[in-house]
């Protein structure tokens, strides 16, 4: 299972601790443009994708939607802070494709760390890798021209990028599509 595997890769799990997770876990399928949050709701689970693809985004003062992130086979999504704090969401999270994914509420949340306790190591890395992730991100949007934004996003998800929608991935890299159509046209031709 790919949760296992991902868990692995940093915390080796007993079958009886694979059990124990199984039984905490609640596998949902969702349609394309489902949402898993929205904003003002309080986030209800950490959510990890089996398979599929999931963007977050928020509404700006005008109106407009601003993608800022995307989420893949093997990763986990959520808001951390709606969900641990338990306060409304100042986003939300959209299925971009019919996905499986792996739900884990609250209750069954706190239990995890009690009946698997190594599973605390593993969340940890996990966070960090999150924040590094979104300083990655911003830093990356904040010091590239649109042209190396899109090559550095593109040449790290090779598999996803012809899957995601030209609209979000202009939003996430904070250009126009007609813009993001010219850069990709170009390589083409490069």
């Amino acid at each position: 299972m790919l949760l296992f595997n991902s868990i692995e890769k940093i915390v080796v799990l007993t079958e009886t601790e694979k059990a124990i997770l199984f039984g905490l876990f609640e596998l949902v399928s969702y349609e394309k443009n489902d949402f898993l949050l929205i904003e003002g709701a309080v986030c209800k689970y950490e959510y990890f994708i089996m398979d599929g693809m999931a963007r977050s985004y928020y509404i700006g003062d005008s109106g407009e939607e601003h993608t800022s992130m995307f989420f893949f086979d093997g990763w986990w999504t959520g808001n951390i802070l709606s969900f641990q704090k338990q306060i409304p969401s100042t986003y939300y999270i959209q299925t971009l494709e019919n996905s499986m994914v792996l739900k884990l509420n609250k209750e069954n949340y706190v239990k995890m760390f009690d009946q698997v306790p190594k599973l605390e190591k593993y969340f940890r890395i996990l966070f960090q890798n999150r924040v590094l992730a979104l300083e990655e991100a911003m830093e990356t949007r904040q010091s590239l021209t649109a042209t190396k934004r899109y090559h550095h996003f593109s040449s790290k998800y090779v598999s996803f990028i012809q899957k995601i929608p030209l609209k979000y991935l202009a939003s996430y890299l904070n250009i126009t599509p007609s813009y993001l159509s010219r850069i990709r046209s170009r390589k083409r031709f490069a």
